[in-house]
């Protein structure tokens, strides 16, 4: 896949939705716990600021589930990566990066004047993937080109071959497959996974004193 399919596919589509089965069970400082390893209370609600600060009027609820999720998928995709034998190393995402910052400038998608982390948080939620926090940019590049390469290995794709819509959905099979076999756990504070693994409220109405804070403070 040359690196233009690649990101104009990412800037104009949402990542389609992994579905992924979960049990809500509180931890106490944690948001979620994944094959028993926490993601902390406070880094959910240091990045969803984060965020805030970089994209003005965003929604405060809908970018902590955002960033909650995108945590929590990030390891169901290591673990994929792991039994495919596939990965990303360090410099590739950081060519991938500097590649995605051309991109942009080039059509005119981010004011020259503003580095790939400045701009990409808010692009992307134009383009209805919110959450993506300034200093996860890097992460964010990582999770798309590992799974091209979990996708690729699945559908024995060549390298630059396309993948199609069936494609697509057999990858999602495999991760939902991989995820079921995981221990993901979320602290139902912060909601419940629905069937299309998204993070909704739950009905006590438990994220909203996090979210009023950050609202408050943003």
């Amino acid at each position: 896949m040359t690196t233009r399919r690649r990101w104009t596919t990412a800037l104009l589509a949402a990542l389609a939705a992994t579905a992924l089965a979960g049990c809500t069970v509180e931890r106490v400082g944690a948001a979620a716990v994944v094959d028993g390893d926490p993601i902390s209370t406070e880094r959910v609600q240091d990045l969803t600021q984060e965020y805030l600060d970089a994209v003005p009027g965003a929604d405060a609820g809908q970018a902590q589930r955002a960033i909650l999720q995108s945590l929590v998928l990030e390891r169901v995709y290591d673990r994929a990566a792991d039994r495919l034998d596939v990965g990303v190393s360090a410099s590739r995402v950081a060519q991938e990066t500097r590649q995605l910052e051309r991109f942009v400038h080039e059509n005119a998608l981010c004011p020259e004047d503003q580095t790939i982390e400045e701009c990409l948080p808010g692009l992307l939620a134009a383009r209805n993937t919110p959450g993506v926090a300034p200093s996860r940019v890097a992460d964010w590049v990582r999770g798309q080109v590992l799974l091209e390469q979990v996708t690729m290995e699945i559908n024995d794709l060549s390298q630059g071959e396309a993948a199609t819509e069936e494609m697509a959905q057999k990858t999602n099979r495999r991760l939902q497959r991989i995820a079921a076999g995981m221990d993901i756990e979320v602290n139902p504070r912060f909601g419940r996974w629905a069937g299309d693994a998204v993070i909704v409220p739950v009905t006590s109405g438990g994220l909203a004193s996090d979210v009023a804070e950050l609202e408050k403070n943003s």
